[in-house]
């Protein structure tokens, strides 16, 4: 069940911020004020992080999460943490959509590469300090942009999410557990150049019928 929303109580969940950016959004509009537009920036952008940071954790081992957490703190730690463990990049996220697929696991593949895209754009309305105060007019081009690239961010997130009633959902594969046929087709789906989803998927299919799958 998510929980209600206040404004003035935070809670670190994707349901809670997400109606937390709908609101700044609302209040930017309505109130034209350039404050809620770089508000609304820095929170989708937070959020877009929190995804990152939480997808790497959920796919180790839980030995290793002081040390991820230690590196996503650092400068360029989320990017860091990938570097090392490779969860965001493109052919771990379509395997983890592939295998949850076969076992009926409604979690989808995450565009870190637009995530990071979109990251970039919003950091422009979090580090405001160069910018002149006719670019702080709510009506200029700079906060008409921002409020522009809030709105494709929070699309971008919502539909990554799957949602449930008001929770937002999401997940990855721990890639550590794959074991046996999983593991073999894995390496070979990660070394290989298709970009085939459906053969992956058929290919899954197959190993299952001899080796069932368990997820753990």
């Amino acid at each position: 069940m998510a929980e209600t929303y206040d404004y003035f109580k935070r809670v670190q969940s994707p349901s809670w911020l997400i109606k937390h950016i709908e609101t700044l959004i609302n209040e930017a509009q309505t109130k034209k004020s350039t404050s809620f537009v770089l508000y609304a920036a820095f929170e989708i952008r937070n959020l877009i992080e929190m995804i990152s940071y939480e997808l790497i954790l959920m796919s180790s081992e839980k030995a290793l999460w002081d040390e991820i957490e230690k590196t996503a703190k650092g400068k360029q730690g989320i990017r860091k943490s990938n570097n090392e463990y490779k969860t965001l990049k493109y052919r771990y996220q379509a395997f983890s959509e592939a295998l949850g697929k076969l076992a009926n696991l409604n979690i989808k593949a995450f565009d870190y590469k637009k995530a990071e895209e979109l990251e970039n754009h919003l950091g422009e309305y979090v580090h405001t300090y160069t910018y002149s105060q006719a670019n702080m007019d709510f009506d200029s081009v700079f906060i008409q942009n921002g409020l522009i690239k809030v709105e494709e961010s929070l699309t971008f997130v919502k539909s990554y999410f799957v949602q449930d009633n008001d929770n937002y959902n999401f997940g990855v594969l721990n890639f550590s557990t794959l074991t046996g046929e999983y593991k073999t087709e894995f390496d070979k789906w990660k070394t290989g150049i298709s970009t085939d989803t459906e053969i992956l998927y058929k290919s899954l299919v197959e190993i299952n019928k001899k080796e069932p799958l368990v997820i753990i």
